[in-house]
């Protein structure tokens, strides 16, 4: 569904030669409903990664493909819709604007669609992330910071998007909170046919959450493996590292996962996601 290639990215400095690039010379593919790990430090390129794959930023050099799914092959050249959930749920709305004004924004964008449709959609999607509709008449300073990333995760379905793309959306967020956005996360991955991209230092949120591992280090994509693969022997000495320094919390990561597929079984979410929750 998503295809970069060779891509790159170089801010301006007042150094000499520009300094190191954000990132530099990646190529990786996001599949039709598979959920990605993004894996790095800060500093590595994860958020410029995110920037470029949603259109916030441009490529200085390669190229970004966004393909329909095979779901549409018959229904002609329209683009999909990728849309981005930040890490800090209070900085993504604005505090003087209660919170049905700014669910109602992306909308306002599309003629076609009436009041009471935007209504109608706003107090749906608000109910699939399981909250009360009632908390849209709350300005963001009176929710908790996991009600606000629900919220901003609602935001981000308005537009029904084939791709979400999370940056770090839970590491602002208590253990509880965080195991909860997850499998809200899942659950609208395998209810939705949602692709995810996921993006985090966290290696227990990666194998959580992961069909497969990329792994940026400086700029550039040093690894790319499926989940059980990478954390069993990574290759990349970066790798080897940031394995090593982890704290094993939960049983292997090949656990719970179909051996052909490797995507994460319900029993296995369950456990794991019991397991990340009192760390």
């Amino acid at each position: 569904m998503l295809a970069l290639d060779g891509v790159s990215k170089r801010f301006p400095s007042t150094r000499s030669g520009g300094g190191r690039p954000a990132l530099d010379g990646v190529s990786i593919d996001l599949r039709e409903g598979e959920i990605l790990g993004v894996l790095g430090q800060s500093g590595s390129g994860k958020s410029t990664l995110a920037r470029l794959i949603v259109g916030l930023e441009a490529p200085t050099g390669g190229s970004i493909t966004r393909t329909p799914p095979t779901t549409k092959a018959g229904t002609g050249p329209a683009a999909i819709t990728v849309q981005l959930v930040f890490q800090e749920p209070y900085d993504s709305f604005d505090p003087r604007m209660k919170l049905r004004t700014s669910l109602e924004a992306p909308l306002l964008q599309y003629r076609h669609i009436t009041a009471e449709e935007r209504s109608e959609r706003i107090r749906d999607v608000v109910q699939e992330v399981e909250l009360d509709p009632a908390l849209l008449d709350r300005y963001p300073g009176q929710c908790s910071g996991g009600q606000l990333q629900r919220l901003t995760i609602a935001r981000a379905l308005l537009l029904k998007p084939e791709v979400l793309i999370c940056d770090e959306a839970s590491s602002a967020l208590d253990a509880l909170t965080q195991r909860k956005i997850l499998d809200l996360l899942l659950r609208l991955h395998q209810d939705r046919g949602l692709s995810l991209v996921m993006i985090s230092h966290d290696l227990d949120v990666i194998r959580y959450m992961s069909h497969r591992v990329a792994v940026l280090y400086q700029g550039a994509l040093v690894e790319l493996a499926p989940t059980g693969d990478f954390f069993a022997n990574p290759r990349h000495e970066h790798s080897k590292q940031l394995v090593a320094a982890a704290v094993p919390l939960h049983p292997g990561p090949s656990s719970g996962r179909d051996s052909e597929t490797n995507r994460p079984q319900p029993s296995a979410m369950l456990n794991r996601a019991d397991t990340l929750a009192t760390s």
